[in-house]
């Protein structure tokens, strides 16, 4: 490959990861967690913000509760954003560090009022907002036949603030709604240490990261004004708290050129979700009160093609797999997914990208965890194969 070729394969690599991949879709909270990509970028100085909706288009039928003879079906809104930015600097030779933000962690979940669901979950929410600094130490690694080989070394940190919202509905069909909350926050620090082989003649890349867990020690306050008819805040209310985390993860990504102008890449992630299974409520209401995602460890995998097209438009495709993290409790089975997004230079400085992706959320059925301890929670309902698609936009501005 031609010097400015490989240059630009080197761009598309970025345009790939960072555009629309199965991470931005992934199980249990994860929405891409920490993308560090724009560390490798070639420019001394870039900048780049990047934006995606994705809109989970999950129906649940067949919904039953014990002493309710009642079923039902709920069209569940699960939509959500994810929002990057990224300032990312070459301090001294070889010597690089990316300053990022991103909501990379959060879940949301609607079931609407007055329906057999309303008992375990109205609304749902969780968001975790990461500020991040990720530095690499670059150096040579000998000549190989294809050109010369270069070593990274990889170290981070992030602190993450967290917060939480659920509300359930005690009095079903009546004219009281009945709605009782739970609020909690935390923040937390977390880590990642990695390395990094390159060929840059070539436009190869494979590197390994490892992220630390995020320990989360929530406190916050249970409302239950609502199941007693009283406005919000009047009382009972209750000081609670639980402790969870957003577990460790590893991300292995492969990138080659195969041809002039065509890249291919391979970016495999693992999450240990497992560890997010049943979290007590403590000093609640109720001692059975229990947060009961049932999570299994999560696995994602995006294979695709980067290909220029012009001087100045390039464009990847890519298939993606993500193994849901439900158990025998919940809605996240397995996703597979199709993406495709196009980048234009403007000129050497700034370019701007948009992207798409659509898949399917395979079908399946839920019943309570076999260790469940909060008994709202003791529900049974099915769904068939689901859509889901995602639209994406970004830029990117960088000088020497």
């Amino acid at each position: 490959m031609g010097q400015n070729t490989t240059l630009k394969s080197i761009g598309l690599a970025l345009l790939t990861t960072s555009i629309l991949s199965t991470s931005a879709i992934a199980g249990g909270f994860d929405r891409g967690g920490v993308n560090i990509d724009q560390l490798f970028d070639e420019s001394r100085f870039t900048a780049a913000a990047q934006y995606t909706y994705v809109n989970p288009r999950r129906t649940i039928n067949n919904i039953n509760r014990p002493g309710l003879p009642l079923n039902s079906t709920i069209n569940v809104d699960s939509t959500y954003d994810v929002v990057r930015l990224g300032l990312k600097a070459n301090l001294a030779e070889g010597l690089d560090c990316l300053a990022s933000y991103s909501n990379g962690f959060g879940g949301a979940a609607n079931y609407g009022l007055g329906n057999i669901y309303s008992p375990s979950t109205v609304d749902f929410e969780f968001e975790a907002k990461d500020y991040g600094l990720t530095c690499s130490y670059q150096f040579g690694a000998g000549t190989t036949s294809v050109g010369d080989a270069f070593a990274r070394i990889i170290v981070g940190g992030s602190y993450l603030e967290a917060d939480g919202f659920q509300s359930r509905q005690s009095l079903l069909f009546t004219g009281n709604p009945g709605i009782g909350t739970f609020t909690i926050s935390d923040e937390s620090y977390g880590w990642r240490a990695g390395v990094a082989y390159e060929i840059p003649d070539i436009a190869l890349r494979a590197s390994l990261v490892y992220n630390s867990a995020y320990d989360l020690n929530f406190t916050g306050t249970q409302d239950i004004s609502g199941f007693f008819g009283a406005p919000p805040g009047t009382g009972p209310t209750f000081p609670i708290q639980l402790n969870t985390e957003i577990p460790q993860s590893i991300d292995a990504k492969f990138q080659t050129g195969i041809a002039e102008g065509t890249l291919a890449f391979l970016n495999l992630r693992w999450q240990d979700w497992s560890q997010l299974d049943v979290v007590p409520v403590l000093n609640g209401s109720n001692p059975n009160l229990a947060l009961e995602p049932g999570f299994r460890d999560g696995y994602s995998v995006s294979l695709g093609l980067g290909k220029v097209l012009t001087d100045k438009l390039s464009g990847r495709v890519a298939i993606n797999w993500d193994r849901g993290t439900s158990t025998a409790s919940g809605t996240q089975t397995d996703t597979w997914s199709l993406s495709a997004g196009v980048r234009y230079d403007v000129n050497e400085n700034l370019e701007f990208n948009i992207g798409g992706a659509i898949g399917i959320l395979t079908d399946g059925s839920s019943g309570p965890l076999p260790n469940s301890i909060d008994p709202s929670n003791a529900i049974t309902y099915t769904f068939d194969n689901d859509t889901i698609y995602a639209v994406s936009t970004g830029f990117k501005y960088k000088f020497n």
